[in-house]
């Protein structure tokens, strides 16, 4: 533990080179990652609408046919 703290904080309490390097490359890759999620979940965003559109012809077709094939079954009876 000792020599993990040496080589973090060397004589002056200052923190070492190449614990900075490390916290600054784990920071640009974090910005980086966040970047492309962002980019990613705004992509999927688009075409929702197309979508839910077809999605609502379908309920519909759906719902008229079974409409029809129950008015179909009660006129046979």
């Amino acid at each position: 533990m000792k020599t993990v703290r040496k080589k973090l904080l060397p004589n002056r309490g200052q923190i070492s080179i190449e614990f900075s390097i490390l916290v600054t490359a784990t920071v640009l890759v974090s910005i980086i990652t966040a970047y492309f999620i962002i980019v990613s979940a705004k992509d999927l965003g688009y075409g929702v609408d197309e979508s839910g559109e077809k999605a609502e012809k379908f309920i519909n077709v759906t719902n008229n046919k079974s409409s029809h094939y129950i008015k179909l079954l009660n006129n046979s009876i």
